[in-house]
């Protein structure tokens, strides 16, 4: 299902602690994975792959109208 908000399309990020990097997919958007070792890096890659990726994928999408949410998953033992 593609989502889409009043700011545009999401992306979804994840910070994956044993390779680290940052992971960025989307489901707007077929063949976006980005993976990038910093925050920073990653929102410039995303914005220099996105309109490729829209143009190629014939989308009707605007690829400076994008939402990046990011997740973390903290897990937490017992004392």
């Amino acid at each position: 299902m593609t989502k889409v908000t009043p700011h545009g399309f999401i992306v979804d990020a994840s910070w994956d602690a044993e390779a680290g990097v940052w992971l960025a997919t989307s489901d707007a958007v077929p063949g976006l994975a980005i993976e990038a070792a910093t925050w920073q890096s990653l929102i410039e890659e995303i914005g220099l792959i996105l309109p490729d990726l829209i143009e190629l994928n014939r989308l009707d999408l605007d690829s400076r109208a994008f939402t990046v949410r990011a997740e973390s998953h903290v897990s937490l033992t017992a004392a």
